[in-house]
């Protein structure tokens, strides 16, 4: 209690009850005057807060992001202190919260795929009372005609730096290259941030029907679409990094699936590419080869190689008709000769026989005749036919 000795008195830190204060007042002449006034201090009761998680939202793929605006939550005496969004458990897994709005009064959410989302709102007033509201949110496929005319363009630039003027001028430059006189008809259904590029997912209306991605993307393969125009006083410069159909629309030859991202087949066991036609033919990404026809395939060929090797080979080796392949003799086989000594110093002349012959000596009379295996096979040959060999 302050300033009782004042016109006004201050009152603080009252409890709950009742209170009776009396005024003393003292004129000139010594007489005093009193008034009484009774305060009746009462308990506070905070009302709790309401929540508003906003209406039930509907999504059509492929944006798959969605804001949930809770500000319409409200206090009725303190003020709500915090928000606090909750996905319920039913709710699919996938789906990103953008820089923690899960903790401020608008929710932001990307990446969603098809499904039904259940989010809860809490929100907490000063006085520590809460109070909770859901929200529904339903993410839809894209219908059938648009599904088959999605394509993205993928620009070589970072999403923080692709700015709306660069876009609008890549549109008209879109347009004017596929003959069409306004970029009415071409239709962005997201701008989505990939690593180091920015894609651009479209589709063409064109005469009421969405126009196929397939034809469209064949179409832009063989167009210049890089951008290097002044437009008013700056220089808009936008290069096209890929162009592609938003979906993977390639069944894989009924044996595999279809990246979403890469667009390459992802094939079953026991299935391959066929490489001459995704390189050389159409070139069209598929799961044609079994796995098990390949390898006997190639163990075929590696045999039928080898084989064909050794059968040219056989034929050179035999005729003589590979270069290099001329046969030659076989060198004469050299012999070796024994020397035989006079053993009377007898000067007679050295003989030498080739080694391998027979050596036969006599001496009656102190002559030594040598007869080699031949000479004495021809003379027994003699003596068979009835002729006498000379002694």
């Amino acid at each position: 209690m302050a300033g009782n000795s004042t016109l006004t008195l201050h009152l603080s830190n009252l409890n709950a009850g009742h209170y009776e204060f009396e005024l003393v007042v003292t004129g000139p002449s010594k007489k005093e005057g009193r008034g009484t006034v009774n305060v009746e201090v009462h308990r506070h009761l905070n009302k709790g807060p309401t929540a508003n998680a906003g209406p039930d939202r509907d999504v059509y793929l492929p944006s798959g992001s969605v804001s949930l605006d809770g500000s319409r939550s409200s206090d009725p005496d303190d003020g709500i202190a915090s928000y606090s969004w909750e996905r319920l458990p039913d709710s699919p897994a996938a789906g990103a919260i953008v820089n923690s709005t899960d903790h401020q009064q608008v929710l932001q959410l990307v990446n969603l795929v098809e499904g039904e989302y259940f989010f809860q709102l809490t929100v907490k007033d000063r006085g520590g009372l809460m109070n909770s509201a859901n929200v529904r949110v339903i993410v839809h496929p894209v219908s059938k005609s648009i599904h088959d005319g999605l394509f993205e363009i993928a620009i070589d630039k970072n999403a923080s730096t692709f700015t709306e003027n660069e876009k609008i001028v890549f549109l008209n430059h879109l347009a004017t290259a596929l003959g069409y006189s306004s970029s009415s008809m071409i239709h962005i259904y997201a701008v989505e941030s990939r690593l180091s590029v920015v894609a651009l997912v479209l589709y063409i209306m064109d005469d009421s029907s969405v126009r196929s991605a397939v034809s469209v993307v064949d179409r832009l393969k063989h167009l210049s679409l890089d951008v290097s125009v002044k437009h008013g006083v700056r220089d808009v410069k936008v290069s096209v990094a890929r162009i592609d159909s938003y979906y993977c629309l390639n069944n894989c030859s009924n044996h595999g699936r279809c990246d979403p991202l890469t667009k390459m087949c992802i094939c079953d066991t026991f299935w391959t590419e066929n490489i001459f036609k995704a390189r050389f033919g159409t070139q069209t990404r598929n799961c044609d080869w079994n796995l098990l026809y390949v390898i006997l395939a190639v163990a075929a060929i590696v045999f039928a190689l080898f084989l064909s090797c050794w059968l040219v080979r056989c034929i050179c080796a035999r005729g003589g008709i590979c270069p290099g392949s001329d046969r030659r003799r076989a060198p004469r086989k050299r012999h070796r000769y024994a020397l035989l000594k006079d053993r009377e110093e007898s000067e007679e002349n050295i003989a030498m026989l080739p080694k391998g012959r027979t050596m036969l000596i006599q001496s009656e009379s102190e002559e030594e005749v040598l007869f080699d295996k031949s000479a004495t096979r021809r003379n027994r040959t003699r003596g068979a036919n009835g002729s006498a060999p000379h002694s």
